[in-house]
């Protein structure tokens, strides 16, 4: 099973991205209210620490419907392949 893909950047770097698709996929296109668009830092190496910790808290509300792994998936079988 595939999961769906997150893509973010300017208009033109999505129609460029659009290109590249299948004519045949669907998409769902969320654009933020105003007050939620604001100006990442190109690089987090160079953000303060309050604009990494959005950038992380931003991260971690697109994963916050991911299905949960049922607990066979943390055994030890399925966790490390057997090779000879």
């Amino acid at each position: 099973m595939t999961q769906p893909q997150v893509i973010e950047g300017t208009p033109k770097e999505i129609q460029d991205h659009l290109k590249g698709l299948n004519g045949n996929t669907r998409l769902t296109l969320i654009v933020p209210a105003d007050a939620e668009q604001t100006e990442a830092p190109e690089n987090l190496h160079h953000a303060t620490p309050e604009e990494r910790a959005r950038a992380l808290d931003e991260i971690a509300e697109m994963n916050k419907d991911v299905p949960v792994l049922p607990p066979e998936a943390y055994n030890r079988e399925s966790l490390y392949e057997e090779s000879f």
